[in-house]
């Protein structure tokens, strides 16, 4: 006979996207404010007091835009002792990683770093708690079918499993583009990240080029060359869109709508705010984009210069340093790499066409992308 079971399980995960590294020989410590409890290790006491400040200041501009204030103090957590930058908000738990160093990123323009990534990080931990269908204690959970085969022998109370279907739900359905694409726009009239002419760049190639990423590539990262980065431009892009044609209020409204137990689709999200699916929105948001890019690029096209492409391998070439008294010209390179970041140095002579290549030895494969 056999016996189905249904369970529901929830589950609790601890996610990281970094790779965590044990320094025993770092002294913590910690001081709170009135909304947040500050870590910082021996070294960083200063960025800390500049960190506790910034986030003390943007506290009201962001809780007031999402009409959302988290539960308990958020940490922040303030690490200076890896040669890496970056900043992470683990928002189930109502925590902030900020690596002190700036990041100096080539495909962004300059901004001030505390200020621009704590507001950035804190967004992400407002806007997405407010997004929570069963709050912070349970990311998801799952709805399992059991099956098992007819018992053999009377001792046995259970057959032999025999099938398995586990659903998934999600406590969080924000997609990619929109955590991150609000988490720029930040609030109001927030000038700690701005659309610089980097950006501009990186979407104005892919508008005119026809390389726009459709709404569903918007979804996910794990893409190759400048792909990940275009997820977040693309995001930003038109979260100021959906802010200034619409208002930014929708921006909270999309969070309270997807906070819904029963939504799990951007597209029925944006309908039930809007009375416009997200498919729509998106398509009037690229008609829009390729009108305004159009325009910038007509004086250009009608005055057309045909460059001499000399190399055109690669995703990321730059850096270019001449050697002196000679057409010999060393730059960075991805070629035959995945990433924009994994670079090697190359050599290339003007006089005679000839490069050479890889002038830093490859120690390891690990620069390739999954292929599945």
């Amino acid at each position: 006979m056999i016996r189905l079971l249904i369970v529901i399980i929830s589950v609790y995960a601890s996610l990281s996207g970094q790779a965590k590294y044990n320094h025993p020989e770092l002294e913590w410590f910690t001081f709170e404010t009135e909304h947040f409890n500050i870590h910082y290790h021996d070294g960083t006491e200063r960025s800390a007091r500049e960190a506790a400040t910034v986030a003390e200041t943007i506290f009201p501009k962001i809780t007031q835009f999402y009409d959302f204030v988290p539960e308990d103090k958020t940490d922040i957590i303030l690490k200076d002792a890896d040669d890496y930058s970056n900043g992470a908000a683990y928002y189930y738990d109502n925590k902030i990683v900020i690596w002190a160093t700036p990041l100096n990123f080539e495909l962004r323009g300059s901004h001030r770093w505390l200020q621009n990534v704590i507001t950035h990080e804190y967004a992400h931990i407002v806007s997405l708690q407010k997004s929570m269908k069963m709050g912070n204690r349970i990311p998801g959970a799952y709805i399992q079918y059991m099956g098992y085969e007819e018992e053999k022998r009377k001792d046995v109370l259970y057959g032999f499993p025999n099938s398995l279907v586990s659903y998934p739900i999600p406590g969080t359905v924000v997609p990619p583009w929109l955590a991150e694409g609000i988490a720029q726009y930040m609030y109001d009239n927030a000038d700690w990240d701005h659309w610089d002419t980097h950006r501009d760049m990186i979407l104005r190639d892919r508008a005119i080029n026809d390389n726009l990423l459709s709404f569903n590539e918007m979804n996910t990262f794990g893409k190759k060359g400048i792909g990940n980065e275009s997820t977040y431009n693309s995001g930003f892009a038109l979260s100021r869109y959906i802010a200034y044609k619409y208002g930014s209020g929708i921006i909270k409204d999309l969070m309270v709508e997807l906070s819904n137990p029963f939504q799990f689709s951007i597209n029925d999200a944006f309908y039930n705010v809007i009375d416009i699916d997200g498919e729509q929105v998106y398509d009037e948001f690229i008609t829009t984009l390729k009108l305004r890019y159009e325009k910038l690029t007509n004086p250009i096209d009608i005055n057309h210069i045909k460059p001499n492409i000399i190399i055109d391998n690669g995703t990321t070439n730059m850096f270019p340093i001449w050697a002196p008294d000679s057409n010999v010209f060393a730059y960075l390179s991805n070629k035959n790499n995945d990433y924009f970041g994994q670079t090697d140095l190359y050599v290339y002579d003007l006089d005679s066409s000839f490069r050479k290549e890889g002038l830093r030895r490859r120690l390891f494969c690990a620069n390739l992308a999954s292929r599945w």
